[in-house]
Protein backbone atom coordinates (compact mmCIF):
# COMPACT_ATOMS: atom_id res chain seq x y z
CA UNK A 1 0.00 0.00 0.00
CA UNK A 2 1.18 3.64 -0.95
CA UNK A 3 0.40 6.03 1.26
CA UNK A 4 -2.58 8.95 0.70
CA UNK A 5 -2.10 11.03 -2.48
CA UNK A 6 -3.84 14.36 -3.62
CA UNK A 7 -3.46 13.97 -7.29
CA UNK A 8 -3.43 16.73 -9.60
CA UNK A 9 -6.40 18.59 -11.27
CA UNK A 10 -8.81 16.26 -11.53
CA UNK A 11 -12.33 16.80 -13.56
CA UNK A 12 -15.59 16.69 -11.31
CA UNK A 13 -19.18 17.56 -11.30
CA UNK A 14 -22.00 17.72 -9.06
CA UNK A 15 -24.13 14.43 -9.42
CA UNK A 16 -27.53 15.73 -10.32
CA UNK A 17 -29.46 12.63 -8.44
CA UNK A 18 -27.27 12.38 -5.20
CA UNK A 19 -26.30 16.04 -5.26
CA UNK A 20 -22.99 15.19 -4.51
CA UNK A 21 -19.59 15.53 -6.08
CA UNK A 22 -17.73 12.79 -8.05
CA UNK A 23 -14.85 12.65 -9.96
CA UNK A 24 -14.06 11.74 -13.90
CA UNK A 25 -12.19 8.01 -13.56
CA UNK A 26 -10.48 9.00 -17.21
CA UNK A 27 -8.50 11.92 -15.43
CA UNK A 28 -7.74 9.06 -12.37
CA UNK A 29 -6.55 6.76 -14.85
CA UNK A 30 -4.70 9.25 -16.95
CA UNK A 31 -2.47 10.51 -13.80
CA UNK A 32 -1.84 6.55 -12.85
CA UNK A 33 -0.65 6.00 -15.61
CA UNK A 34 1.99 8.74 -15.57
CA UNK A 35 2.79 7.14 -12.02
CA UNK A 36 3.16 3.50 -12.23
CA UNK A 37 6.37 2.26 -12.43
CA UNK A 38 8.64 -1.23 -13.54
CA UNK A 39 8.40 -2.91 -10.47
CA UNK A 40 4.60 -2.31 -9.65
CA UNK A 41 2.22 -4.99 -10.75
CA UNK A 42 -0.49 -2.75 -11.11
CA UNK A 43 -1.67 0.79 -9.37
CA UNK A 44 -5.27 0.57 -7.82
CA UNK A 45 -6.00 4.14 -6.58
CA UNK A 46 -9.39 4.21 -3.70
CA UNK A 47 -11.31 7.00 -3.15
CA UNK A 48 -14.12 8.31 -1.17
CA UNK A 49 -15.23 10.23 -3.77
CA UNK A 50 -18.31 9.41 -6.15
CA UNK A 51 -16.86 8.64 -9.67
CA UNK A 52 -18.11 9.08 -13.19
CA UNK A 53 -16.27 7.78 -16.47
CA UNK A 54 -18.09 10.50 -18.68
CA UNK A 55 -21.26 12.57 -18.68
CA UNK A 56 -23.81 10.56 -19.89
CA UNK A 57 -23.04 8.31 -17.10
CA UNK A 58 -24.45 8.47 -13.28
CA UNK A 59 -21.94 6.48 -11.57
CA UNK A 60 -19.45 3.60 -11.61
CA UNK A 61 -18.09 1.71 -8.60
CA UNK A 62 -14.95 1.77 -10.42
CA UNK A 63 -12.73 1.42 -13.44
CA UNK A 64 -9.44 0.36 -14.81
CA UNK A 65 -7.64 0.00 -17.88
CA UNK A 66 -6.96 -3.55 -19.94
CA UNK A 67 -3.28 -2.43 -20.76
CA UNK A 68 -1.99 -0.05 -18.66
CA UNK A 69 -2.26 -1.77 -15.33
CA UNK A 70 -3.93 0.85 -13.63
CA UNK A 71 -7.35 1.02 -12.34
CA UNK A 72 -9.39 3.63 -10.01
CA UNK A 73 -12.23 2.02 -6.75
CA UNK A 74 -14.80 4.07 -5.22
CA UNK A 75 -16.04 3.39 -1.66
CA UNK A 76 -18.66 6.41 -1.49
CA UNK A 77 -21.47 4.23 -2.64
CA UNK A 78 -20.92 1.16 -0.20
CA UNK A 79 -21.55 3.02 3.57
CA UNK A 80 -24.80 3.95 4.88
CA UNK A 81 -23.50 7.56 5.31
CA UNK A 82 -23.65 8.00 1.54
CA UNK A 83 -27.56 7.46 1.49
CA UNK A 84 -28.48 9.10 4.96
CA UNK A 85 -29.15 5.26 6.61
CA UNK A 86 -28.11 4.48 9.65
CA UNK A 87 -24.47 3.81 10.65
CA UNK A 88 -24.81 -0.38 11.81
CA UNK A 89 -22.35 -3.05 12.18
CA UNK A 90 -24.05 -5.10 9.37
CA UNK A 91 -24.48 -2.01 7.09
CA UNK A 92 -20.58 -1.64 7.72
CA UNK A 93 -20.27 -5.48 6.83
CA UNK A 94 -21.75 -5.33 3.76
CA UNK A 95 -20.17 -2.30 2.89
CA UNK A 96 -16.40 -3.51 3.11
CA UNK A 97 -17.83 -6.99 1.23
CA UNK A 98 -18.83 -4.63 -1.74
CA UNK A 99 -15.82 -3.09 -1.30
CA UNK A 100 -13.55 -6.02 -1.55
CA UNK A 101 -15.49 -7.39 -4.62
CA UNK A 102 -15.13 -4.10 -6.24
CA UNK A 103 -11.60 -4.02 -5.94
CA UNK A 104 -11.18 -7.42 -6.83
CA UNK A 105 -12.76 -7.08 -10.07
CA UNK A 106 -10.75 -3.71 -10.96
CA UNK A 107 -7.62 -5.55 -10.20
CA UNK A 108 -8.45 -8.32 -12.60
CA UNK A 109 -9.05 -5.82 -15.18
CA UNK A 110 -6.28 -3.97 -14.58
CA UNK A 111 -4.17 -7.58 -14.81
CA UNK A 112 -5.79 -7.37 -18.49
CA UNK A 113 -8.77 -9.45 -18.03
CA UNK A 114 -12.07 -8.57 -19.44
CA UNK A 115 -15.97 -9.33 -18.11
CA UNK A 116 -16.66 -12.53 -17.94
CA UNK A 117 -19.56 -14.26 -19.79
CA UNK A 118 -18.90 -18.03 -18.54
CA UNK A 119 -20.36 -18.17 -15.41
CA UNK A 120 -21.70 -15.73 -12.48
CA UNK A 121 -18.21 -14.73 -11.02
CA UNK A 122 -16.45 -11.62 -9.49
CA UNK A 123 -15.78 -10.43 -13.26
CA UNK A 124 -19.51 -10.01 -14.09
CA UNK A 125 -20.32 -6.20 -15.04
CA UNK A 126 -22.30 -4.85 -12.27
CA UNK A 127 -24.93 -1.18 -12.94
CA UNK A 128 -26.28 -1.24 -9.14
CA UNK A 129 -25.79 -2.40 -5.61
CA UNK A 130 -28.25 -4.66 -5.88
CA UNK A 131 -26.78 -6.20 -8.98
CA UNK A 132 -23.33 -6.37 -6.90
CA UNK A 133 -25.35 -8.10 -3.82
CA UNK A 134 -26.28 -10.95 -6.07
CA UNK A 135 -22.92 -11.66 -7.82
CA UNK A 136 -20.60 -14.75 -6.56
CA UNK A 137 -17.69 -12.57 -5.04
CA UNK A 138 -15.11 -15.30 -6.43
CA UNK A 139 -13.31 -15.92 -9.40
CA UNK A 140 -14.97 -18.53 -11.49
CA UNK A 141 -12.46 -21.52 -13.37
CA UNK A 142 -11.94 -19.54 -16.17
CA UNK A 143 -10.97 -16.17 -14.75
CA UNK A 144 -9.08 -17.93 -12.35
CA UNK A 145 -7.42 -19.93 -15.34
CA UNK A 146 -6.55 -16.77 -16.95
CA UNK A 147 -5.36 -14.71 -14.10
CA UNK A 148 -2.82 -18.05 -13.32
CA UNK A 149 -1.88 -17.46 -16.54
CA UNK A 150 -1.45 -13.27 -17.03
CA UNK A 151 0.35 -13.14 -13.93
CA UNK A 152 2.02 -16.72 -13.15
CA UNK A 153 0.89 -17.84 -10.04
CA UNK A 154 -0.73 -21.67 -9.55
CA UNK A 155 -3.92 -21.46 -7.56
CA UNK A 156 -3.64 -24.34 -5.98
CA UNK A 157 -0.26 -23.96 -4.19
CA UNK A 158 -1.02 -20.45 -3.38
CA UNK A 159 -4.89 -21.05 -1.92
CA UNK A 160 -5.50 -19.47 0.92
CA UNK A 161 -7.81 -22.61 2.73
CA UNK A 162 -5.68 -25.46 0.95
CA UNK A 163 -7.02 -28.57 2.18
CA UNK A 164 -6.07 -30.90 4.57
CA UNK A 165 -4.02 -33.86 4.01
CA UNK A 166 -5.36 -37.17 4.36
CA UNK A 167 -2.92 -39.66 6.04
Amino acid sequence: AAPAVTPPAIDSRTNLHSGRRQILTTDVLRWLEGEITSDLVCLLAVTTEDLYPEESWNYVFGQATLDERVGVHSLARFFPEFWGEPDTSAARRKGLVRSASVLAHETGHAFGMEHCTAYECDLNGSNSLDELDRQFHELCPVCLRKLSWNIGFDPVATALYPCAKMD
